[in-house]
């Protein structure tokens, strides 16, 4: 009788292959006629976040810093009807917050006060103290510290359009949300948005499951970035954006790399091309491989001290606060000019979502993909 073996168990990964993505869009709203008790700013923003939740997408945006008193926001819970918060004068001088109906106004923790379009589809996951950052759960209008406009635009309002967290179906069903909001953030208004050379399109990335970005998988995608971002990244997008930020292997940490030894953990991920050569791609890469945390791989990451490019990169590892004080970790990739072409949109973001899912390939299916590179 033969006797056939059972197969052996296989070894788990300590990567996954589920992503989630948010897309950041840049831009400047134009101002918009209304009650003067209102804030200029924050009449644009009411007004577009408003097309957002008539287009069917669960919309907010941040209060302007100025026009808030936190001590007098009630909560969500908070049993207080509009006659009173009118008399009392509890929301403030604003006729928009004034008006707002109850649950409208979000206190978060980390970040501005939220109005929220549509307060009463979000009670539920408030009352049961999601720990979860709240600016992620919205198509969230708020303001942009990167970006100013100059000439007929210099009075239009730095904007960002911030997706809430997107699993992969998203892509696979051709971005059904995202272009529903491009579309209707470029025809909300007769006199359009304005972009200019200093806006961006941003994706930011991070695993799907309950667990945050571990060291090796931003080598591993770090890894490809260093290989790509010239001959790929850069070069599908504006040849304006190389002007706005810089590449790893030009002014980060990894640009001063030398040949050191590399270490178990390079040689388990990298092919012997890379192990082996001695040129400045090589060094960088070998030298990613020595972090122990992501601390220090932001370190390696960001525009180093030593060098006279003032440009930033445009990889970085952002930190988002939850209300638990708990933090996450997302990669942001700011290659990319902002673009309210759905092709291109979409398309950088699926070209984003594919170098992401490369690196986390099983090691000898990623070693043999870098090595081919």
């Amino acid at each position: 009788m033969r006797i056939f073996s059972a197969p052996k168990p296989q070894e788990r990964l300590s990567l996954v292959t589920s992503i989630q993505f948010v897309v950041e869009l840049e831009f400047l709203t134009p101002p918009v006629s209304d009650e003067q008790t209102v804030p200029d700013r924050d009449r644009s923003f009411h007004y577009f976040a408003s097309a957002l939740q008539d287009a069917g997408l669960q919309a907010a945006f941040l209060l302007e810093e100025k026009n808030k008193k936190e001590e007098n926001y009630p909560e969500v819970n908070d049993q207080v009807n509009d006659n009173d918060r009118d008399t009392d004068g509890q929301m403030t001088e604003s006729q928009l917050l004034a008006q707002a109906p109850r649950g409208s106004i979000i206190k978060t923790k980390h970040n501005g006060n939220m109005f929220i379009m549509s307060p009463q589809s979000s009670i539920p996951w408030i009352k049961a103290g999601a720990k979860d950052n709240p600016l992620l759960r919205y198509w969230l209008i708020n303001p942009d510290s990167n970006i100013s406009g100059h000439g007929q635009h210099e009075t239009w309002h730095p904007t960002a359009l911030t997706s809430p967290i997107l699993r992969e179906s998203e892509a696979n069903n051709l971005f059904p949300g995202l272009n529903t909001a491009i579309y209707t953030i470029w025809t909300a208004h007769s006199a359009r948005v304005h972009i200019n050379d200093a806006c961006g399109l941003h994706v930011h990335v991070s695993p799907a499951v309950r667990q945050d970005l571990t060291t090796l998988q931003v080598q591993r995608v770090a890894t490809l970035v260093v290989v790509l971002e010239n001959s790929l990244l850069f070069h599908l997008c504006s040849p304006h954006r190389r002007q706005i930020h810089t590449q790893l292997i030009a002014a980060s940490g990894l640009a001063y790399a030398t040949n050191s030894p590399t270490c178990p953990l390079a040689e388990a991920n990298l092919p012997p091309n890379i192990l082996k050569g001695t040129g400045a791609v090589e060094k960088a890469i070998k030298f990613l491989w020595t972090a122990s945390d992501l601390d220090q791989i932001s370190q390696m990451l960001s525009r180093h001290p030593k060098t006279r490019d003032t440009r930033p990169t445009a990889l970085r590892i952002n930190t988002h606060k939850h209300e638990d004080d708990t933090v996450s970790h997302m990669l942001e990739f700011r290659h990319a000019q902002a673009a309210f072409n759905q092709g291109f949109v979409d398309n950088w973001v699926r070209l984003v979502l594919t170098v992401c899912k490369v690196a986390f390939l099983p090691t000898e299916r990623f070693k043999l993909v870098v090595a081919m590179l």
